[in-house]
């Protein structure tokens, strides 16, 4: 199937301003990559595309739901002759997957297994962890040979806010999992700034080897447009007018300028000296330590130093999950 994935900017709370966006993005990339003739082209979205992100502070807007339907509704009918879309709109708790094909909007269940199956398209795992955790996540279901085989691709689609180096680290685990379950993964992202919240797009495909074979350029609208057969992936970049030239690349980000700061920093959003040095000054002035990733015997120590009232005592996994390995002592 050709799939061609949008890396979008959408505004929160511009409803139908992010649906014209991405009609206008998915028949730009249709056109300048076409599909095979009788095939269909499939446009993904990142998750709740026509929300915006963040949009947890929207659902205080009356009507946030029927507005983002109504949204869903307009693009379906923007796109009634083409491409399709699978789009992910805002649920109260998790997103729900809709497919948007000849101006209907088909719901397409999320199974309890995690897999979706788009009619007459591949079948889709999608974890609802990120890829740090996602392979516990499906431990045990993809080691059913039966449930493994009907699976063509791994797709990610929640943007995570840019931290230094966690892309790096997002496509080594990424890497990793396709080489583990020997199929592609995709992860399709958005890009741009709300207030303090910045994402970096990055857009990218790892064929079932763990190689890279396409990724987008950071802070930029892109498309990459995916042939998938049958767990066989190939993608490339795909140059929209007046946009920038994107190309397949190997995996050798080479980060930001400061790029070689201590990795203790990184969890602490300091991306330049200048930020690391203001946060030493700031440890030292209040007799706090900075921790980087920490082990077991480092989570005990620091758990008995919370106050933690009717509660059941934390494993050293759960807490060190919670917490994500980085933490102030005083």
């Amino acid at each position: 199937m050709h799939i061609l994935l949008l890396q979008h900017n959408p505004i929160p709370g511009d409803f139908k301003g992010n649906a014209r966006k991405l009609a206008d993005m998915a028949m730009k990339a249709s056109v300048l990559s076409p599909a095979a003739p009788g095939e269909r082209t499939l446009c993904i979205a990142p998750a709740y595309a026509i929300a915006g992100e963040p949009w947890d502070s929207l659902k205080r807007i009356g009507g946030f739901y029927g507005r983002c339907r109504d949204a869903a509704r307009e693009l379906a009918d923007m796109l009634k002759y083409g491409p399709d879309m699978l789009l992910s709109l805002t649920g109260a708790e998790i997103p729900l997957y809709a497919l948007l094909s000849k101006g209907e909007i088909i719901s397409v269940a999320r199974q309890p297994n995690g897999i979706i199956r788009i009619p007459n398209g591949p079948s889709l795992y999608l974890p609802e962890t990120d890829p740090a955790w996602a392979h516990l996540e499906a431990q045990d279901l993809l080691t059913t040979a039966r449930t493994a085989s009907s699976v063509d691709a791994v797709l990610f689609t929640s943007s995570e806010h840019f931290v230094l180096k966690a892309q790096e680290k997002r496509e080594m685990n990424c890497a990793a999992m396709a080489q583990l379950w020997k199929m592609p993964v995709i992860y399709v992202q958005q890009y741009g700034a709300v207030d303090s919240y910045i994402y970096s797009g990055q857009t990218f495909v790892h064929d079932a080897s763990g190689h890279m074979v396409a990724r987008a350029a950071a802070f930029a609208e892109g498309v990459i447009a995916v042939e998938l057969d049958r767990r066989n992936v190939s993608a490339s970049a795909v140059t929209l007018e007046g946009g920038p030239a994107l190309e397949a690349i190997q995996p050798d980000p080479e980060g930001p300028e400061d790029a070689g700061l201590d990795e203790k920093y990184a969890h602490y959003n300091v991306y330049t000296q200048e930020m690391a040095d203001k946060l030493e000054e700031i440890a030292a002035k209040y007799g706090l330590k900075l921790y980087g990733r920490f082990g077991d015997g480092d989570v005990h120590t620091i758990a008995e130093k919370l106050i933690v009232n009717d509660c059941e005592e934390f494993s050293g996994k759960a807490f060190n999950t919670m917490v994500d390995g980085y933490l102030y002592d005083d």
